[in-house]
């Protein structure tokens, strides 16, 4: 039950700072990362680098950075924001999903899918000038 062989290649973590001797320093019985073998040499700069401040601080960014979750529970930011990342509000969701549910064809499906991607919420129109949303007639 020990992880000896890891490959992150095309991970976008692969680009984060000191990424390699980070690996090696947390998962210490790995002996081969990213198709290239740990060497000793590997090992004990990455056991070095975290024992200065420097390291210590990196390590403390890593972890204040980290974001876990529980499978199935709500995740955090999910009921502390009124909108998610997408700047829709709970509402406009619902509405979304109600007008996708009562399309009747893919072509307004795709009409929809258009609309959100250039921006555009379906069932309002564009704001005006006071910035202010009025909704369509049908």
């Amino acid at each position: 039950k020990r992880l000896e062989m890891l490959s992150l290649l095309h991970n976008p973590v692969v680009t984060k700072r000191n990424y390699r001797l980070y690996v090696i320093h947390k998962f210490p019985n790995l002996k081969v990362l990213d198709f290239k073998k740990i060497r000793q040499k590997e090992r004990d700069a990455a056991k070095s680098l975290f024992k200065t401040k420097e390291g210590k601080t990196q390590l403390k960014d890593i972890q204040q950075k980290a974001k876990t979750f529980v499978p199935g529970a709500p995740l955090p930011e999910a009921t502390n924001k009124s909108t998610n990342s997408a700047g829709l509000t709970p509402d406009q969701i619902k509405t979304i999903k109600g007008m996708i549910a009562k399309a009747s064809s893919l072509q307004e499906i795709e009409r929809l899918n258009n609309m959100l991607r250039t921006g555009k919420m379906p069932g309002m129109q564009p704001q005006d000038d006071d910035g202010t949303e009025e909704m369509e007639e049908n």
